[in-house]
């Protein structure tokens, strides 16, 4: 007896979306129009400070192993966002992840779940001078060692919701990203463009 093969449907993904990175904020904390507009919604808000909070402490000097463990911890507060809004906000105005389009928030999840549930990948750094006030300054920023791969996604539950050439595309842009500018602006940069979709249901 032929087993009939299931279908799911995929998420909508906008690469129009993924943000352009021109530099890292040496202010690293959550703009005061998020603070001001989850006033009323204090959980949420402190689980974006939370993720924010641990993602500035990867580029600190600390040990490897408390660095990756807060590379975990702020990927795990950014998702329980979800949680907490779904709370204070109520089923209506809830939206979960992904029920995004922008990309960054998918990959960022997913990653969340691949490093709780399979994996633990180890960080690497490199050194970048900023000027400020005509004073250089060496900094580091840190990324994932070894690139992501459409293979690494494979085991997760919800690999099923996405094609295969959305993956693709969107782990070569966090690949090139995160090198960049390290994985721990991206983490700031999703909790912003998650709080600010947030922000849309209850205005």
């Amino acid at each position: 007896m032929c087993k009939k093969r299931e279908s799911f449907r995929k998420n909508s993904l906008d690469f129009s979306l993924l943000p352009v990175i021109e530099g890292i904020s040496l202010i690293f904390s959550i703009p005061d129009h998020i603070r001001d507009a989850f006033s009323d919604f204090e959980n949420t808000y402190n689980r974006a400070r939370c993720a924010v909070y641990f993602a500035l402490q990867i580029s600190k000097n600390t040990t490897q192993i408390l660095r990756e463990g807060y590379f975990r911890a702020a990927l795990t507060e950014f998702v329980s966002m979800e949680e907490t809004s779904k709370k204070e906000l109520g089923g209506i105005k809830h939206r979960l992840i992904t029920a995004s389009q922008n990309p960054l928030l998918h990959i960022m999840k997913q990653l969340r779940n691949l490093q709780i549930h399979l994996v633990s990948n180890h960080l690497d750094s490199s050194t970048y001078t900023i000027s400020f006030h005509g004073i250089d300054y060496q900094l580091q920023k840190w990324h994932i060692q070894e690139e992501l791969t459409l293979n690494d996604f494979a085991e997760l539950d919800q690999r099923k919701f996405y094609k295969d050439t959305d993956l693709q595309q969107v782990i070569a842009w966090f690949n090139e990203t995160q090198k960049q500018w390290g994985v721990h602006a991206l983490i700031r940069q999703a909790v912003i463009m998650y709080a600010e979709e947030l922000m849309q249901r209850f205005k």
